[in-house]
């Protein structure tokens, strides 16, 4: 398709699955063809804060093929939200092979992202944009956009209703609904608040093979001061993050435990890791100039303690008094 378009939106959460530790050998979701991995960015809700309406963010995404790749960063201000989910890999040999295509082979993972534009003349040009290249075909009823003969041909794109463009792989796109996420996953999910800008949410358990080899090429590559780190890898079950420039905490990391024991294993290990973090900061705020700034880094240090309720350990990182004017003070030529 066009710019390989699902292609590259589906790399940036690879990316992510290659990069975590591996987890309980119980719980197999994406082996069942389950998503294990969901996310939602809410672009509408980033630009009501008045850093990010001032601060250049625009540019940014125009620039940037790695946050909103091909049409969409050509003009993001027409991009209202993305959200989706998809599988993980079996192994990281699948992984590669989803990140270097070969020809016509079909995508090691099932997937889908939304696209949620402004308007119905943004999603149409969306979709023409595929058309380019691709082929057109009807489908149960239903139309969709084929990729070019030379790439994968388990994908589809279609628009879903008339601002809504989707892109992903048969097996999703197909369905008549997107209940597609394991049961742990959903259960994650809930744990972020639904005001967040950005909601990224993993079922480590359900990719259990990916990150079991994830783990070995850690431990084999590694520094030795890293050990203890890695090995916390194998307590953790599912992973979240939730970040707003608007809400009383501007970001939340959620990490749940396999059970009582490794989650208790996880907050004693992250709350370690943060009281090096504490020891240090107190070095690296001999830099700030500006009391205000001060203030605000001594309020994200206070917040460093990890909290532990039933199997999740949670670390809020409450948004600074200030924050808009700290930051715009260390950007040069904005104003907030």
């Amino acid at each position: 398709m066009t710019k390989s378009l699902p292609k590259r939106l589906a790399l940036c959460l690879l990316m992510l699955l290659i990069s975590g530790p591996a987890t309980s050998p119980a719980q197999t979701g994406s082996a069942d063809g389950e998503a294990v991995i969901m996310f939602d960015f809410n672009l509408d809700r980033m630009r009501q804060n008045e850093l990010v309406k001032n601060g250049g963010v625009a540019d940014m995404l125009q620039n940037s093929d790695a946050i909103l790749p091909g049409a969409l960063a050509a003009d993001p201000e027409n991009v209202s939200r993305i959200y989706g989910g998809m599988t993980a890999p079996a192994n990281i040999q699948d992984a590669q092979s989803a990140m270097t295509p070969n020809g016509t082979a079909n995508l090691p993972v099932n997937f889908f992202f939304r696209v949620v534009f402004s308007d119905k003349e943004a999603a149409t040009a969306m979709l023409d944009s595929l058309k380019e290249s691709g082929t057109t075909v009807v489908e149960d009823g239903k139309t969709y956009v084929t990729p070019p003969a030379q790439e994968p041909q388990n994908l589809r794109a279609h628009l879903v209703d008339d601002k809504t463009f989707e892109v992903g792989t048969t097996d999703y796109v197909t369905r008549p609904d997107r209940n597609v996420f394991t049961k742990a996953l959903l259960t994650n999910w809930k744990e972020l608040s639904d005001t967040d800008a950005i909601r990224i949410s993993i079922d480590v358990a359900g990719m259990q093979g990916l990150f079991d080899e994830g783990l070995d090429m850690a431990r084999d590559q590694a520094p030795p001061e890293m050990f203890g780190v890695i090995e916390m890898g194998t307590n953790l079950a599912g992973l979240s993050l939730g970040f707003d420039m608007d809400s009383e905490n501007l970001l939340t990391v959620i990490a749940n435990g396999k059970d009582a024991d490794a989650t208790e294993s996880l907050k004693d290990g992250l709350n370690g890791l943060m009281a090096i973090a504490k020891m240090q900061a107190p070095g690296m705020m001999v830099m700030l100039q500006d009391d205000q700034q001060k203030k605000a880094a001594e309020q994200v240090v206070e917040a460093l303690k990890a909290k532990s309720k039933g199997n999740s350990v949670m670390i809020k990182i409450p948004k600074p008094d200030g924050f808009e004017e700290i930051i715009g003070g260390l950007l040069p030529g904005q104003n907030f």
